[in-house]
């Protein structure tokens, strides 16, 4: 398992998994970045989230403080 992996499971928690990318934002789980990102690339469930959030920190698109976030 990956690092960021293991923060997305923490992060977006069983509570989180139906919970919608707005409602993620507005309890801070996410930031406005991944937020937007999420959005652009129709990300809601969790596993389309957690690999466009990986993939977008492998290719630089995040940074450091969403990609390390502790959660």
């Amino acid at each position: 398992m990956t690092k960021l992996f293991v923060q997305l499971v923490v992060a977006l928690s069983a509570s989180a998994f139906a919970q919608s990318n707005q409602v993620l934002l507005q309890e801070r789980l996410i930031s406005p970045a991944v937020y937007e990102l999420l959005m652009q690339k129709g990300a809601t469930t969790f596993e389309q989230r957690r690999r466009v959030i990986d993939a977008a920190c492998r290719s630089g698109q995040l940074g450091p403080s969403d990609c390390n976030r502790p959660r």
